[in-house]
């Protein structure tokens, strides 16, 4: 990624950890120099860190983007790299569930390049961090919405929905710009789940359901 977790972490009272952010895409390793975070352009399938140098690996939302057998050789790697008792974490979304929906019937139909990646099973997960070497593996269901605020609740659904139309590139929703947030809307509507408001002493927020499927395992 572009070291959005590394900087989310820097916010956090206390002590933290040092975070190498990786990523394949120079667009992505470009985006985090510019934060002055450290970075290595690398594939999750060849890593270019040492053997047993890692207290934990992420591999968060684009896990999706590797193929059957590039899955398998990015679990071992995280193995490889990670110290005895390092934990490596897995993010995805589950085959059949309303995240992986979104991207078949709305991301791959109305993006630029389209999306054609299937997402992950339970049982995958489990087998593969078993496969690799990795004990205490567990699978579980995270809530990971998309929160956006406004100064008022139409405001708030609004960059809500403009944030999905952007983030996914969604440039055949709609032949009229005008059309933008009722078709986004509605797709959101028909697969994540209905859009919820809520409101702070600062702001209203827009809350899109959004369903992740993780697996964290621990190396011997």
């Amino acid at each position: 990624g572009d070291g959005t977790i590394a900087r989310f972490v820097a916010s956090i009272d206390g002590p933290r950890p040092t975070i190498f952010t990786a990523d394949l895409s120079r667009f992505m390793v470009d985006a985090c120099m510019k934060h002055g975070l450290p970075c290595v352009r690398q594939s999750a399938t060849r890593s270019l860190f040492k053997n047993n140098s890692l207290d934990g690996v992420l591999i968060a939302y684009g896990s999706h983007h590797l193929d059957e057998d590039d899955r398998q050789l990015a679990i071992s790697e995280a193995y490889r790299t990670l110290k005895p008792g390092g934990r490596l974490v897995l993010h995805d979304f589950e085959t059949g569930g309303e995240a992986a929906r979104w991207f078949e019937e709305v991301v791959h139909v109305y993006s630029r390049t389209g999306h054609p990646h299937p997402h992950f099973t339970r049982s995958e997960m489990w087998e593969r961090f078993s496969v690799a070497g990795f004990r205490d593996v567990r699978v579980f269901d995270l809530n990971d919405p998309f929160t956006l605020p406004g100064a008022t609740a139409d405001e708030a659904i609004s960059n809500a929905l403009m944030h999905m139309y952007r983030m996914y590139d969604l440039v055949k929703i709609a032949n009229d710009s005008d059309d933008i947030i009722n078709r986004v809307a509605r797709c959101v509507e028909q697969t994540l789940g209905e859009i919820q408001v809520s409101k702070t002493e600062a702001a209203f927020i827009a809350t899109i359901p959004r369903k992740a499927l993780v697996a964290v395992g621990t190396k011997s």
